[in-house]
């Protein structure tokens, strides 16, 4: 067994429990907005049509085509619940992943095996991938359990699925920022709190340029700009463009992460 394979099953070993906790969470979030919908379902996006264009675009929650418990359902998805959880984990694993192993010392253990930086770093971003899979996963999985225990009419599965898959590739964008961060840190502590200050600015620069025309220019810069739940909803697709940029924002930045890490000089 390879000692990148090695490391891949002992990150998520360790990852194990948070995967799990943060899994099961979003399972029971998914199935509570099914549960919800009946009570609140109509009355929510009747009072998401009547709200100003800056709370709309803060969920991008204008409703259109499709169901009402479709319309309902994506506009969960762009809860910051989910978001968060989501951001929470990539932010802590890609610390995880080089700055906190600097930190303790223990990369220097790994780099005493003859293996490639750069097939460390991947066994690390591949453990954190399992975990975002398995939370857009279980999103799923609630949605149906939800949608199917409470009689929701109109679900379109296949459209769920799409708007898990831009999920995941949200997810994958974020750990494309957060692992160039982590890639050139040697503090644990410092590269989470550098990590989740550019994620909150970049969210918010997609909620700015929803709201104010004058920098409307500025939201493609954004990975968030590129997760709609509810346009997927509205066209039964999703963008090949979103998830193109999304992937280049991960792929974009694990290549500056592997370069930073292979060539920086470790104290």
């Amino acid at each position: 067994m390879t000692v990148a394979l090695l490391v891949f099953r002992s990150t998520l070993r360790g990852q194990r429990i948070s995967i799990a906790l943060m899994s099961v969470g979003l399972l029971a979030f998914a199935f509570l907005m099914s549960a919800t919908f009946e009570a609140f379902g109509v009355a929510t996006l009747e009072l998401m049509e009547s709200m100003p264009s800056g709370f709309q675009s803060l969920l991008k929650a204008a409703t259109g085509a499709g169901s009402a418990a479709m319309n309902y359902m994506a506009i969960g998805y762009r809860h910051p619940v989910p978001m968060i959880v989501t951001a929470g984990f990539v932010v802590a694993a890609s610390s995880g992943a080089m700055a906190k192993e600097i930190e303790r010392g223990s990369i220097f253990l790994l780099l005493s095996r003859p293996v490639p930086r750069l097939h460390l770093m991947l066994a690390k971003f591949a453990s954190m991938a399992v975990g975002l899979v398995a939370f857009q996963a279980f999103m799923l999985l609630g949605t149906w359990i939800g949608a199917t225990t409470y009689g929701l009419e109109g679900m379109d599965y296949g459209t769920v699925t799409l708007i898990m898959v831009n999920g995941l590739f949200l997810g994958l964008a974020v750990s494309g920022i957060t692992f160039s961060i982590s890639a050139v840190s040697s503090d644990g502590g410092r590269a989470i709190a550098l990590s989740a200050g550019i994620l909150v600015v970049l969210f918010f620069v997609d909620f700015l340029a929803g709201t104010w025309s004058a920098v409307e220019a500025i939201g493609p810069i954004s990975p968030f700009h590129y997760y709609d739940p509810v346009s997927v909803v509205n066209s039964g697709s999703v963008s090949a463009l979103h998830l193109g940029v999304l992937a280049a924002f991960a792929v974009g930045g694990l290549t500056l992460a592997a370069i930073a890490f292979n060539r920086r000089d470790i104290p």
